[in-house]
């Protein structure tokens, strides 16, 4: 052979190579970034137990699933939720929410909001609880969509319930696209 033929060879060959062990550390590296997310996100979520308990809230269940349904041009989706925490003080039942970092745990984060309005939305529970394990901080918010009806003991006008639903078709079109988006 002739050799300009073998160095182009080893030249592709070493190339093929060389991508194939990037592609490998990349996955790795993001497989390592995942386990040190959600090993914080557990330990997060023990201290958030501690300090919820600390605060006289009591702990019902962990994880709970919840489900509802949203119609998308014509059809029905089925969108699950999990609550971090179902807690309860003072005769209330509450959803607890456990972020941690410093960015998540701002209510400036719109996919924070989105998420506690949801959770406010799908559980029918207002206030809902956003608990930052690191900085030792309960935040108690609702949204004024129940709330207000709530607070005054009247019913909401009709188009209220509207209101509500086209919201949480909002949140949950906004989580679909997250999702979607993080394939």
């Amino acid at each position: 052979m002739r050799p300009w033929i073998d160095y182009a060879l080893s030249l592709a060959l070493g190339i093929a190579l060389g991508a194939w062990l990037v592609a490998w550390l990349y996955e790795l590296r993001g497989r390592r970034e995942g386990q040190a997310r959600n090993l914080r996100g557990k330990r997060g979520e023990e201290r958030a137990a501690k300090l919820l308990e600390a605060a006289g809230y009591r702990i019902l269940e962990r994880q709970r699933r919840s489900a509802y349904r949203m119609h998308v041009d014509g059809s029905e989706l089925n969108v699950g939720v999990t609550f971090d925490f179902v807690v309860m003080r003072d005769g209330r039942e509450l959803i607890a929410e456990v972020k941690t970092g410093s960015l998540v745990t701002r209510l400036r984060h719109a996919e924070t909001r989105r998420q506690l309005l949801e959770y406010q939305l799908v559980s029918g529970t207002a206030p809902v609880l956003l608990v930052d394990p690191e900085r030792a901080s309960i935040t108690e918010l609702s949204f004024p969509l129940a709330s207000a009806t709530e607070a005054s003991g009247q019913t909401a006008p009709a188009r209220a319930g509207w209101t509500l639903w086209a919201c949480a078709l909002a949140l949950a079109i906004s989580v679909c696209a997250v999702l979607y988006r993080t394939r």
